[in-house]
Formats: C-alpha cells, sequence, structure tokens
C-alpha cells in the first residue's frame, strides 16, 4: 500500500499590483499593462488595479496616455505570485500655463499650426466635371492651371504628412522599445521597414489593441530578421524621433 505525499508548493504564475501617478501617486484607471513575453494584456481598473499571467522572467509594460512606459522584469514569484506597483511619470508639466513636453509630438498643435500657415492652399476644393463648366472663365481656368494642380498636389502631400504625424504621434519609439525588446539598429529598422500599420486603423484603434498589434508584428519580425534589407533614411522615424537617426554626441 502506497503513501499519499503532500505535492510541494508551486508559485502562482500571477502578477498584480496596482499603475499609479509617480507624483500625486494617484491611481490611473484604463492604464495598459502587457506581457511582452506571451502577448497577454490587461487594463487597469478604477483603482489602478491589474492582474496578469506571467511567469519568472517575463517582461511586463506599462504604458498610459501623456505618461512614458515602463517595463519590469518578473525575477521572483512567491506562493501566491508576485505584487508590482507601478508609478509611471507624466511626460509633459503645466507650468505658467505652458505645456512643456518631453519629447513628445504635439500632433493637434502641430496640426493647427500647419493650417493657420498654409490654410489658402488647404482649403482649396478640387474643381472637376459640370462644376468646372459652370463658371467657363474662372472656373475652368483655375481648374486647368498650372498653380491649381500644384495645390491639389500640395493638399495630397500636407494630407500624408498628418496622417505619418498622427501615427507617429500614437507609436513613440519608447514604447516600441519597451513593448518588442528592441534596439537601436534593429529597433529603427522594425519602425522603418517593417511595421506600416494603416492610418485609419491607428485613427480608432484602442491602446490595447494598437500594443498587442505592434508584439505580434515584432514577433514576425524577428522571425524573419535575418533576410531582412538594409536600411534607408524615412520621414517617419524623423517624425517620431530626430535623435533616434541622429543622435547627438556629448561634447567632452
Amino acid at each position: 500500500m502506497g503513501w499519499l505525499l503532500p505535492a510541494p508548493l508551486r508559485a502562482q504564475e500571477i502578477v498584480f499590483g496596482k499603475v499609479m501617478d509617480n507624483t500625486t501617486r494617484l491611481p490611473l484607471l484604463g492604464a495598459t499593462v502587457i506581457n511582452r513575453s506571451t502577448g497577454e494584456g490587461t487594463l487597469t481598473d478604477s483603482t489602478g488595479a491589474y492582474r496578469i499571467h506571467a511567469r519568472l522572467h517575463d517582461w511586463i509594460v506599462f504604458s498610459y496616455i501623456g505618461y512614458a512606459p515602463d517595463s519590469i522584469q518578473i525575477r521572483v514569484m512567491g506562493v501566491n505570485g508576485a505584487i508590482v506597483n507601478v508609478f509611471l511619470r507624466p511626460t509633459g508639466y503645466l507650468l505658467n500655463e505652458i505645456q512643456i513636453q518631453s519629447r513628445r509630438i504635439d500632433y493637434y498643435r502641430d496640426s493647427m499650426e500647419r493650417r493657420e500657415l498654409y490654410g489658402f492652399a488647404l482649403g482649396q476644393e478640387k474643381t472637376h466635371g459640370l462644376g468646372a463648366v459652370a463658371h467657363p472663365i474662372s472656373g475652368l481656368f483655375d481648374a486647368l492651371s498650372k498653380r491649381q494642380k500644384q495645390i491639389w498636389h500640395f493638399q495630397k502631400i500636407e494630407q500624408q504628412f498628418e496622417q505619418q504625424q498622427y501615427i507617429a504621434s500614437r507609436i513613440k519609439v519608447s514604447l516600441v522599445e519597451q513593448l518588442t525588446g528592441l534596439h537601436g539598429d534593429t529597433l529603427k529598422l522594425f519602425l522603418e521597414n517593417y511595421y506600416h500599420p494603416d492610418y485609419e486603423w491607428v485613427r480608432f484603434a484602442s491602446d490595447y489593441d494598437l500594443y498587442a498589434d505592434i508584439l505580434k508584428a515584432s514577433r514576425q519580425f524577428k522571425a524573419i530578421l535575418p533576410t531582412y534589407p538594409p536600411l534607408h533614411d524615412s520621414l517617419f522615424l524623423h517624425a517620431i524621433d530626430d535623435t533616434l537617426i541622429h543622435p547627438k554626441v556629448q561634447q567632452p
């Protein structure tokens, strides 16, 4: 007759805790928490609390709009899991009613300033079909003139630029680095030559969906990295962070 021995205690593969503001110590509702190692993700509740499955040595990434992302590797796992409380640092502070931003693209302000600067050209409507014939002296001439064509071409370029700026405002280099574990030239190669999400999708995607898509794409990228073509310069990366392409050299 054999003896039934108790099974050894095994640590639960759960990480839980709270995400809070580093300055006010207040909880952050809706902060994104993603296990970079498994792709699983969740959001914090109204108290800033979260729970997510994780194993030893997994990387957990914490992010919230207007805050610098942070990542932590799970190095200790107790019987009841691991407690990880995170304090995210705001990226901008309101001083004398002026928003001071930490190398963060203010897409909306930039967009309004550009529209004020190029208001005339951006406000022109393209004339075609019957509309071009309705005013034979002015309308048809404008529609066929070189100047009008230049304006239409400028409108198209400006629209593409604004779309790139918007995508860059949501896909920040620091966040992608935390999510994917990519660095340096490999990170640049991923953002410049591989990951090109559609503007309309980025526009309506939640932070969670966007981060999960970045993580999925990075895994596919890593699988084909040895065969990938070399780098070339890109407006997209310039828009995200010019220091990534042209790092400033500190003077001795």
